[in-house]
């Protein structure tokens, strides 16, 4: 896709594809957004292409759109500081979505803990069974118990880490498409060679 976007780049304004390709990778979170436990290789291998797709809009239009009204004797200094800035984002970002992350697995775990009483039916059924299945193989009431226990416990924290995961994806998403429209407001920038594209990755 990279080649056709560094055509288009020349053909269609900037902001338009930076546009696009924030929208495209928000439906690529959005649908990772969606896997269960249940999903099998190839759902994540489809849900993985639909994350980076956009990817090429992003890169060459963005660095065309940043140097689009820089001169030539000043773009090396304005490739050190878009480099600096995208670095200093990136950094930024991952920090914002960790802590949402971590924030949300909290929050997951805790709605998930409502429902592990001695008055939800789920529960209980689920823990007789696994208590009845751990006894037929040797131990003893209290072991099977015990054991049963820990396996719900961590039941519950692998649901609390994909919930969390899937919030967070959610966020980005959202957080894309508000991008996105951003970008529709970015300036213009000189199309059909008028000017020298500098690309930089």
């Amino acid at each position: 896709i990279m080649p056709i976007i560094g055509k288009l780049v020349n053909k269609v304004q900037a902001k338009y594809l930076i546009s696009t390709g924030m929208f495209l990778m928000a439906f690529g979170m959005w649908a990772t957004a969606q896997i269960t436990p249940q999903s099998d290789y190839w759902t994540l291998v489809q849900v993985r292409i639909l994350q980076v797709i956009g990817l090429p809009f992003l890169f060459v239009p963005s660095s065309t759109l940043a140097f689009s009204k820089i001169k030539a004797v000043d773009s090396s200094n304005a490739s050190a500081i878009v480099a600096l800035m995208r670095n200093l984002g990136g950094s930024i970002g991952i920090a914002i979505v960790t802590n949402k992350l971590i924030q949300s697995q909290q929050v997951e775990q805790n709605n998930i803990v409502q429902h592990l009483t001695n008055f939800d039916i789920g529960y209980n059924n689920a823990l007789y069974n696994m208590t009845n299945t751990i006894k037929n193989l040797g131990f003893s009431e209290t072991q099977a118990s015990q054991m049963a226990l820990g396996k719900i416990y961590r039941e519950l924290m692998h649901q609390a880490s994909l919930l969390a995961y899937a919030d967070a994806y959610e966020f980005v998403a959202t957080i894309m498409i508000l991008l996105g429209i951003v970008a529709l407001f970015m300036p213009k920038n000189e199309l059909h060679g008028k000017k020298k594209t500098v690309v930089i990755e």
